[in-house]
């Protein structure tokens, strides 16, 4: 029944008990301050971009968010590995190697170096680390902040409608949540992440028959994964 995590620091972290993920019941630490983010220029099609200088670098991190998103962490693990030994400032990278861990220490020195690194990335993933070092360290409404200004800059992106949606699960306050988790579908018919979300979220809410309807599409898309059954 794991919810996902795709950044679900961002997204997860106060979600109620039964609902809640490896990864996320990480100590604090003390996060060496970032410079805030101004709201970005949408560019990149209107997706948040994903900066690095090596096409290589890219392509493994793209394929580990894939993996990551169908709840695969222990298999995205080695390509974002790969993704930042080709890139070394690749931001973005860091951040979602930080997500994909389940060991605090490691957690948080991948965080540590995202934070370090967002002045090489864009404004876009600036806003998303920034995020991710607020809710480690419960600022909520900093957390909350971050991802709106990422929202109102990309709001044809499909994860920033995601992790806006997951702060308001993690705040058990399902109408928003559900508002974003069926944009981010909108957006992206196939992100079987968002459909296995909206599915908990409506079920949080009481709506059964669309929670139901939300995990039967889950299970459309990944009809050889057992999450999608479990959930």
């Amino acid at each position: 029944m794991r919810p996902g995590r795709f950044l679900t620091l961002v997204g997860i972290l106060g979600v109620a008990a039964g609902m809640t993920t490896g990864g996320c019941a990480k100590k604090e630490a003390a996060l060496s301050p970032a410079a805030e983010a101004e709201t970005p220029t949408p560019v990149d099609g209107g997706k948040i971009p994903v900066t690095t200088a090596s096409a290589e670098a890219k392509a493994e991190f793209l394929q580990g968010r894939d993996l990551y998103e169908k709840s695969l962490d222990t298999d995205s693990r080695a390509h974002f590995e790969k993704a930042i030994s080709l890139d070394p400032n690749f931001a973005w990278a860091e951040l979602a190697l930080a997500n994909a861990t389940q060991n605090g220490k490691e957690f948080f020195d991948h965080l540590h170096k995202a934070v370090a690194l967002a002045d090489k990335a864009s404004d876009g993933e600036k806003l998303l680390i920034l995020a991710n070092e607020a809710a480690a360290t419960g600022n909520r409404a900093k957390q909350k902040d971050y991802l709106e200004q990422l929202l109102a800059a990309y709001p044809n992106d499909e994860r920033a409608n995601f992790y806006l949606a997951g702060y308001y699960l993690g705040q058990q306050e399902y109408a928003p949540a559900i508002e974003h988790y069926k944009k981010a579908t909108e957006l992206a018919p196939d992100y079987s992440n968002a459909y296995n979300l909206l599915g908990y979220a409506y079920k949080q809410s009481g709506d059964y028959a669309s929670s139901e309807k939300a995990f039967q599409r889950y299970i459309e898309l990944l009809p050889k994964d057992p999450n999608p059954y479990d959930s």
